[in-house]
């Protein structure tokens, strides 16, 4: 198996897995939502006056996706407070703004300098004259199997596409016309047509249903194939395509020991 970098970003990662299965890449994909990241799940409100209801806001709190360092902080139901809440499991942030004023995520205080918004600029709720709101949220570690707050990326992947011409192709160039994206050109030199990016097709198949002769298709290759990240969370996706390999080779580990048995 290799893997080549296609694209890397501060928010997604794409790349390609070679001599591989799709079986294999769908149980990577699947890992993903083993990878704890830090959300608020529970926020107490003292005070709310606005027009949007108390279960509401709380509701919208729990979606930010929060920054947070990883390694520093364990599961509540695996520290050693046992449940309690303590500085190892739990971060606390506080927001209290009156109106009239626009209520944004960067508006919440945190206990901790690692955990806050990874945007700052999601808008919560606005206030008007004599609105006011003040709450405490508690976040805390866990995983997209536990609730979607905790749902660290988005995840895909295809098959690398391949180009298969068969005899009685007069190079019309009525694929290379149809292809929206503007991937298939000519190969210089012989009666050949390529795809001149191929991880940039989506093999959508409507340069091959408009060859008038029927004689060009594209198919995906199942042993070579591309997977698309996006981040979702505080985590890179660096970070969430290693820790859910990480997770994968764990859980195959406890497989491998339960055959043996």
């Amino acid at each position: 198996m290799k893997v080549k970098l296609l694209e890397k970003g501060d928010k997604s990662i794409k790349f390609e897995i070679k001599d591989t299965t799709p079986a294999f890449v769908n149980a990577l994909r699947r890992s993903i939502s083993d990878v704890n990241i830090m959300a608020v799940d529970f926020v107490e409100i003292k005070r709310n006056t606005s027009t949007m209801y108390s279960e509401t806001l709380a509701h919208r709190i729990g979606l930010i996706p929060l920054t947070f360092k990883s390694g520093a902080f364990v599961e509540t139901d695996k520290c050693k407070c046992e449940g309690a809440g303590c500085d190892k499991c739990t971060v606390k942030l506080a927001l209290k703004i009156a109106g009239p004023a626009n209520v944004y995520a960067s508006n919440m205080a945190s206990t901790d300098d690692s955990v806050k918004p990874a945007e700052k600029n999601i808008l919560i709720t606005k206030l008007i004259e004599d609105q006011e709101i003040e709450l405490e949220a508690t976040a805390r570690l866990g995983n997209t199997k536990r609730h979607a707050r905790w749902q660290s990326a988005i995840a895909g992947y295809q098959y690398f596409p391949k180009v298969k011409l068969n005899d009685g192709c007069d190079l019309c160039g009525v694929c290379i016309k149809k292809c929206q994206k503007k991937l298939l050109e000519e190969v210089k030199g012989g009666k050949k047509v390529e795809l001149n990016e191929p991880y940039k097709c989506d093999l959508c198949n409507n340069c091959s249903k408009s060859c008038p002769k029927g004689v060009l298709t594209i198919e995906g290759d199942p042993t070579k194939i591309i997977m698309t990240v996006e981040s979702v969370s505080g985590l890179s996706p660096k970070e969430i395509v290693t820790s859910a390999a990480e997770a994968l080779k764990e859980q195959l580990g406890e497989l491998r020991g339960e055959l043996k048995d």
